[in-house]
């Protein structure tokens, strides 16, 4: 839904308009009706564009690209869109999802009911929404929304949105094994990783193989108000995942060894022929599998 100017004072469309509606006759032309359309109609009115250099602030977002509209950021103050942005001399997505202070001067869009255009000539502040993490135990970097708080717990790294006590993403790492659960195949920072995906509850587990080990992502959204959102964090996080410079020695065993492959938890991997599932971590129903 494309949406009207915000916080602007309103202001009447202006004056009369003369329609004239002819017609030929056998004689010639015959003037049919006049009507007049006065000032002051209940339609939709328009606010007068602020002049001069404006200075605004919000979150800046990325947006479709038009043919009929001009913009290539959206600015987002409070729960609204307000105005489109563009510049020709500030590139704007260096300062996606983050909230800035824009300065420059604000014009009609082509179509001048929907939102106007702020064309910007400098960045004045910059207020990131996200904040960068340092794992060392996992040797890793990521990425989260600046609402999300990291503890440790157990020997595992979480994740808590905010507003939830139990977390939403927990990683973890161990020895690879020489055996993969199966599932979706992805790649995480140039790794070979799986993804399996519970469709009932929406819980997704990542693994990765870096060096000799299994990196576990393990995403729970539980009760979160807005799951889809907190989905795409989870995957703007998931992209967000670079892997330190330590060099792990490839350690593959021959013997086929199940020993040690992740199983269970929210995503129900299951362990392969010959082996069984050691519940490890009876809250969320997380172990390892053990040959029989």
């Amino acid at each position: 839904m494309i949406k009207r100017y915000w916080g602007l004072a309103p202001y009447r469309r202006g004056c009369s308009v003369l329609n004239v509606l002819q017609r030929a006759t056998g004689t010639g032309l015959l003037l049919v009706a006049f009507i007049l359309t006065s000032c002051g109609g209940s339609g939709d009115e328009l606010s007068p564009l602020p002049e001069g250099i404006q200075t605004l602030s919000g979150v800046l977002l990325p947006t479709k690209l038009s043919l009929v509209r001009r913009g290539t950021h959206v600015l987002v103050q409070g729960e609204d869109e307000t105005y489109f942005v563009e510049s020709s001399v500030i590139t704007l997505r260096k300062y996606e999802k983050k909230v800035v202070t824009l300065r420059g001067v604000i014009e009609p869009n082509i179509d001048p009911k929907i939102l106007p255009v702020l064309v910007v000539d400098s960045i004045v502040d910059v207020e990131s929404t996200t904040r960068d993490w340092g794992i060392r135990q996992i040797d890793l970097a990521l990425t989260s929304p600046r609402t999300w708080q990291q503890r440790n717990q157990d020997g595992q790294v979480q994740f808590f949105a905010d507003g939830l006590e139990k977390p939403v993403l927990t990683l973890d790492e161990e020895l690879y094994a020489g055996e993969f659960p199966l599932g979706e195949s992805i790649v995480v920072d140039g790794n070979p990783a799986v993804r399996i995906v519970n469709e009932s509850n929406g819980n997704q587990a990542v693994y990765v193989h870096h060096g000799n080990k299994i990196v576990t992502f393990l995403f729970t959204p539980r009760e979160h108000p807005d799951p889809q959102t907190l989905r795409d964090e989870w995957l703007s996080v998931l992209s967000s995942v670079e892997f330190g410079s330590s060099s792990y020695s490839m350690e593959t065993t021959n013997t086929g060894s199940l020993t040690g492959t992740p199983c269970g938890g929210p995503a129900g991997i299951l362990c392969p022929e010959g082996s069984y599932c050691e519940v490890t971590d009876t809250e969320n129903d997380i172990g390892v599998c053990r040959p029989l």
